[in-house]
């Protein structure tokens, strides 16, 4: 069961993930028999007043471990003779291109027709 928590609480009290788990399980009326997972949803900081607090959101899986968000790719070594493919532009897209054909065991390379990056920095400025 997912369940999403929302307290507000002090900055110290938002970097204790002891603290944090109590506020989820009172906010949830749980015993600590029930094993619970807890992620950050969403926080934001009210500074309008003298004592700052931490508006806190999160995701609660109950007796469920949650999936995570992002997970990392494990890319294999590509062999010598693997296909090519040729990418023209190393912009998002061309980037997430170059990925794709690496996890599909394919060699990208990646065409940019731009400065090199020392040179555009200095451009900018």
């Amino acid at each position: 069961m997912m369940t999403v928590v929302n307290f507000v609480c002090s900055p110290e009290e938002a970097k204790d993930d002891s603290f944090l788990e109590k506020r989820i399980r009172e906010e949830l009326s749980l015993s600590s028999s029930n094993f619970i997972d807890f992620r950050w949803r969403k926080r934001s900081i009210d500074a309008r007043q003298k004592n700052i607090k931490i508006n806190a959101s999160f995701e609660v899986g109950i007796d469920e471990a949650l999936a995570p968000r992002y997970t990392s790719e494990n890319f294999k070594t590509l062999q010598a003779h693997a296909p090519v493919v040729h990418i023209v532009g190393a912009g998002p897209a061309g980037l997430f291109a170059a990925l794709q054909a690496i996890a599909l065991g394919i060699r990208p390379i990646v065409f940019e027709r731009g400065k090199d990056v020392r040179a555009r920095r200095r451009a900018n400025h």
